[in-house]
């Protein structure tokens, strides 16, 4: 009995010093440095890396410097964008297009519009009679951040016609409207939900506090929509203009409206926006954790194969309450599960 009880014991202090042991500060330790990176030939430096070995706990102290470091090197590589492009043209950029694109009126260039810089009257030969892109056509290039749920800035260059002349009409706007290049297909079709969304509010402040807090939960949404919205004080005016000597409520009715659909290019046949591009080409050689997590910081993790443009409306209408009973109203939406109450 004595030597079972002596063990509980031991047990029992033991325990109690390695949980005041983990209760001391504890300082961050930096782990060494990884080996010196492939000395990059645009930029002509190197970097290489250190981790957290030993994380500051319990009020111990942070780790102080940087997790890189970088020193210039003699590189053994060119860079790619100052070696020329072959029979192709070279933009200022560096960025390389086929040479059937100079002086066709495009400016193919992104950037810079250095294939339609030193084209003389004579030697232009447009390609097309129009060159007004459709509506919101630079959304369609944008890139999407898959572990953010986030839009991110544009990758494919939206602007470049590809010198071909394809064209699509909009009975809407009736116009004649050229298609970029690195789209497929773009059509121009309403479509509407016809399940639509209202709710009530009792007041004009309880809808405005729903409104914000929902568009702040939704911006991580993929979507293409885009919905506007007035300020409290506009609402707040017409509000004033009822009178008070009856009480109303604010119904709300919303709902989405497509109004094209696009189906982007081919990985292989995509023509890449610039900036997009540009940071492309200064990646180093191998692998930097730094300069790979900031490029999908910028543009993403995925291009858009394939989507739909279009926008979100809501009306607004101040209801008698009064009105509201005497038609049973409320009974009829509970019914169909439309009516969702905000107080």
């Amino acid at each position: 009995m004595k030597v079972i009880s002596l063990f509980i014991l031991v047990g029992f202090i033991g325990e109690f010093q390695s949980f005041s042991s983990a209760s001391s500060p504890v300082n961050c330790q930096w782990d060494f440095y990884a080996p010196w990176s492939e000395c990059n030939g645009c930029t002509k430096t190197q970097t290489r890396r250190r981790s957290v070995a030993v994380y500051g706990q319990y009020g111990g102290q942070p780790c102080v410097g940087n997790a890189f470091e970088t020193q210039s090197c003699e590189p053994t590589r060119g860079c790619p964008t100052e070696e020329g492009c072959g029979e192709r043209f070279r933009c200022f950029s560096g960025q390389c297009i086929s040479k059937s694109l100079v002086c066709n009126g495009d400016s193919d260039c992104d950037e810079d519009s250095a294939d339609e810089d030193r084209c003389e009257d004579s030697e232009r030969r447009p390609s097309c009679d129009i060159d007004k892109p459709p509506p919101n056509i630079e959304l369609t290039g944008n890139g999407y951040n898959e572990l953010t749920g986030q839009f991110r800035n544009r990758v494919i260059n939206t602007k470049s016609f590809g010198g071909q002349c394809r064209k699509v009409f909009s009975g809407d706007g009736k116009d004649f409207y050229r298609l970029s290049g690195n789209v497929l297909s773009y059509t121009f079709q309403v479509k509407i939900n016809n399940d639509f969304n209202y709710e009530f509010y009792n007041s004009t402040w309880s809808y405005v506090k729903h409104t914000s807090t929902e568009h702040t939960s939704s911006s991580r949404k993929r979507s293409f929509f885009r919905s506007s919205s007035s300020s409290s004080r506009s609402y707040t005016s017409h509000t004033n203009e009822i009178h008070k000597g009856k009480s109303y409520q604010l119904l709300v009715v919303e709902n989405t409206v497509e109004v094209a659909q696009f189906i982007n290019n081919n990985p292989e046949f995509l023509q890449l926006a610039e900036p997009f591009w540009k940071e492309l080409s200064h990646l180093p050689s191998l692998y930097d954790y730094s300069a790979y997590r900031r490029l999908i910081d910028q543009y993403g993790t995925h291009y858009l194969q394939s989507g739909s443009l279009g926008g979100e409306y809501r009306v607004l209408f101040y209801v008698d309450s009064e009105k509201l009973k005497q038609n049973d109203f409320n009974s009829v939406e509970k019914k169909k599960k439309k009516k969702k109450k905000k107080k």
